[in-house]
């Protein structure tokens, strides 16, 4: 019962409650970030497994088709199918 009186009167605190509302704000807007950074990262780590998978595609098509046809079928350039070839 006391602990609910002093709660009571820090809500009845408009500096206090004032104080909390902004540190709620500021929590939302630090997880709002850190979801977004989760998104970025997420849409990043997507993108590079797509180019891998790319890749690794060309790699197998290389001696059995021409360039041009690996390209189409994969989407990567002919000069990095090209440095593919290189290595």
């Amino acid at each position: 019962k006391k602990y609910q009186e002093k709660v009571e009167k820090l809500n009845e605190n408009k500096e206090f409650t004032s104080f909390l509302t902004h540190e709620q704000d500021i929590r939302f807007q630090l997880n709002s970030e850190r979801l977004e950074g989760k998104r970025e990262g997420e849409a990043i780590g997507e993108k590079r497994g797509e180019k891998n998978k790319q890749l690794e595609i060309a790699r197998k098509m290389l001696g059995k088709y021409d360039i041009k046809e690996i390209s189409e079928v994969t989407g990567l350039s002919i000069e990095t199918i090209e440095e593919l070839q290189k290595n």
